[in-house]
């Protein structure tokens, strides 16, 4: 019997645990981004910044830049290599399902109207194709300037409170 009792209150313990709200220093943390970086947070332990306050760590899938602006993390950028219209397609779709429409921030010369004439003018540095979601306090930003990388970035807006916080779902 007590051994029972012993797992109930163990279980409650694990549940409370989980259903707590977040500690002080979660507070901040807008967006949890790429599964590891807080947008708004603090900037992960053990990194230093360069004169600008860019933070650049190697990630798996690309390389993350974190800039960091009085001990707060006020943009993360992952740079994506290759890049071609498929793979920018493809993360736009996904993005949209998260955050629906985007603004379309693309520039492209006025003859480049098909795909392949917008390839041609990232080719060339012509033009870009570029999408912008804006949220409650931050933004994110999706642009492809070159065949060689394109960036997914997040980025508190200037006029954000730090203790703001918004109630989007968790995704990219």
């Amino acid at each position: 019997m007590n051994v029972i009792n012993f797992l109930i209150l163990a279980g409650a313990l694990l549940l409370a645990l989980f259903l707590s709200p977040p500690s002080q220093a979660d507070e901040s943390c807008i967006k949890l981004v790429l599964n590891s970086y807080c947008l708004g947070g603090e900037p992960p332990a053990g990194t230093t910044d360069d004169a600008s306050g860019v933070v650049v760590v190697d990630n798996a899938r690309g390389e993350v830049s974190l800039t960091v602006k009085d001990n707060r993390v006020v943009a993360i950028e992952r740079t994506m290599t290759p890049a071609n219209w498929l793979s920018f397609n493809a993360l736009k779709v996904k993005l949209v399902r998260v955050y629906r429409t985007a603004e379309d921030k693309s520039n492209f010369p006025s003859y480049a109207t098909s795909r392949s004439s917008k390839l041609n003018a990232i080719r060339a540095g012509r033009g870009h194709a570029a999408a912008r979601w804006q949220l409650p306090g931050w933004n994110v930003q999706l642009l492809w300037k070159s065949l060689d990388e394109m960036k997914l970035r997040y980025e508190i807006d200037d006029h954000a409170n730090s203790a703001e916080s918004s109630n989007t779902p968790e995704g990219l």
